[in-house]
């Protein structure tokens, strides 16, 4: 990660975000933080923020998908509009 961040930013830039990448692990776990950084290189978006960003998904993992509620035969009911109301959508239509 170091060589992609000197080779996107320079030498003394591409450091200084590394460093902001190691210091992650004063607070967190190294294997949460190496975890994070080869999510980051994995998703394209090795910087500090794609870290981040990774390492909060891996502390907060996203809650599971809600079932949305069908009726009883599966089929959703959608009243169909009155092909009326689209006429104030012409010119010199009426409301």
């Amino acid at each position: 990660m170091l060589e992609h961040l000197k080779a996107q930013h320079g030498p003394a830039r591409g450091v200084k975000a590394f460093i902001q990448v190691l210091q992650l692990h004063q607070r967190h776990a190294a294997v949460l933080v190496a975890q994070a950084v080869s999510q980051a290189l994995a998703e394209g978006v090795p910087h500090y923020e794609g870290v981040r960003y990774c390492l909060n998904r891996l502390l907060e993992p996203p809650p599971p998908p809600q079932q949305m509620a069908q009726s009883p035969e599966g089929a959703v009911d959608i009243p169909i509009p009155a092909p009326t109301r689209y006429e104030a959508l012409l010119p010199g239509g009426t409301a």
